[in-house]
């Protein structure tokens, strides 16, 4: 049995990728047997019998990273901003401590997309490639990502652990229904603008169609800006529904058609969960971008979905999807396998960790 410390600042039961994707680390660590302790922000983060908690405030560095070593760990991973990681960097390498580095945003990207502060710039950029460089692996929850470092400059290899699905939720083939879903965050990856020239420009053919939105979210500010957009635009084939829990999953679910994605520009490297949400029930993904992203490539590579420019009328849209529903369904069922969390975090361990079975 191994000692594994994970940092993250979000933890369970959060809602969001962020806290779902640590709560995956440490049930995969829990299960494989060994001794984990999980260091978080969170302030209502919840502890069980199968692991330790220790709540820190990410603020005081010292005392982190005192908290990092305390258990005399034998992996640490870090899914935390470099900023926050690059101290117990530099003491893992000094104590011979393996460091998995877990990238869920490329900081020094999204900063330079946002800000104007090439200060702020030069110093997140000496903390990437610092933790880059000093990490025994380094993981991705997107293709995308890759390509951002690529076009950096920086040269390692990347492991893929996306936000995936843990379960498949729908075996079964599905015929369409003019009902389509919306589900998780709408947050500041989200874009307000494409959402409301969407559903602007295809009002009439969505009201012909008698289609009907449904949005399971969590509270946000974003959230609360669609909601004015669509009371303002009377978008009424919209419906906001609270969260759902697990346990009201399967049910509430069974009878969407696809699901919807609205990705901002600036992050076009990212791929929501939701994606891998709407793979999980077997459906289609509807991504309302220009293209780009990664997200709209990986399902146009895959063929398990539409893309829709939100700035361009196609005529004959829900004819399309109509059309093309049972190859999309059937290429969703033969292709989401690539995104199968138990499948690729098995692999990374027998590929990477096997070592902790067998003791430092």
């Amino acid at each position: 049995m191994a000692k594994i410390s994970i940092v993250s600042f979000w933890a369970p039961p959060a809602l969001g990728a962020a806290p779902y994707r640590v709560g995956n680390f440490t049930k995969f660590f829990v299960s494989k047997g060994h001794e984990v302790t999980l260091i978080t922000a969170q302030q209502d983060a919840v502890s069980n019998s199968q692991h330790h908690l220790e709540v820190v405030n990410f603020k005081n560095l010292g005392l982190l990273k005192r908290k990092i070593f305390s258990s005399s760990p034998d992996l640490i991973i870090l899914s935390v901003p470099p900023a926050i990681g690059i101290s117990a960097v530099k003491a893992a390498h000094d104590k011979g401590i393996p460091l998995i580095y877990d990238i869920r945003d490329p900081l020094l990207y999204t900063h330079k997309a946002k800000s104007g502060n090439l200060i702020k710039e030069k110093m997140l950029e000496y903390y990437e490639r610092a933790l880059l460089t000093g990490a025994k692996a380094a993981v991705i929850n997107s293709p995308g990502i890759r390509e951002v470092y690529r076009d950096m400059g920086v040269e390692r290899l990347f492991y893929f652990l996306p936000n995936g699905y843990d379960a498949v939720l729908f075996s079964h083939e599905r015929e369409y229904t003019p009902k389509f879903l919306y589900f998780g965050a709408f947050n500041l990856m989200h874009s307000v603008i494409n959402f409301k020239k969407f559903f602007s420009i295809y009002r009439e053919d969505i009201e012909k169609e008698k289609a009907v939105f449904d949005f399971y979210c969590f509270p946000s500010e974003q959230l609360r800006e669609v909601q004015r957009v669509s009371t303002e635009e009377k978008f009424n084939f919209i419906r906001f529904l609270p969260p759902i829990t697990e346990e009201k999953f399967k049910n509430k679910l069974k009878e969407y058609s696809a699901g919807l994605t609205f990705v901002k520009t600036i992050y076009n490297y990212s791929i929501p969960s939701k994606f891998y949400t709407y793979l999980a029930m077997g459906i289609p993904t509807i991504n309302v971008s220009f293209g780009r992203s990664i997200i709209s490539r990986e399902t146009r590579k895959y063929g398990v979905g539409y893309d829709i420019n939100p700035e361009e009328y196609t005529p004959g849209l829900f004819d399309n999807i109509r059309k093309s529903y049972c190859e999309h369904i059937s290429n969703v069922m033969k292709n989401r396998g690539v995104f199968y969390w138990p499948d690729l975090i098995n692999e990374f361990y027998e590929t990477q960790l096997k070592w902790l079975d067998e003791g430092n």
